[in-house]
């Protein structure tokens, strides 16, 4: 296969993704999500929802290995941002790894 047909066929995979990652997080819009903090990075908290998304947001408190609220005021192909005590936060969606091995084990057989 062609280096080209290999592009080609990743940008599609990809283009596929975002429509599914917007679709899926646009569910999100309005909701709180309950999210487990796993720590900081570059000054604000992170953790993950139960559907494993991704969640950035800052507080002053000491979040570490708690459970916090964040409700999604808006919703993207990649990012849902939302507020957490007035503060925006930030949900990333990683579902695009394990739609690629789907659609590579798909072709394999």
């Amino acid at each position: 296969m062609s280096l080209a047909e290999k592009v080609r066929r990743r940008q599609m995979l990809e283009g596929l993704q975002e429509g599914i990652a917007a679709e899926i997080n646009a569910g999100l819009l309005g909701r709180t999500v309950e999210v487990l903090v796993e720590g900081r990075k570059k000054g604000r908290w992170r953790g993950r929802t139960r559907t494993d998304k991704l969640v950035f947001f800052e507080d002053e408190a000491d979040r570490f290995g708690r459970l916090v609220d964040v409700e999604i005021k808006h919703t993207g192909p990649v990012v849902a941002a939302g507020k957490r005590g007035g503060i925006i936060t930030t949900v990333l969606s990683f579902d695009l790894a394990l739609l690629v091995l789907m659609l590579y084990t798909q072709s394999r057989g």
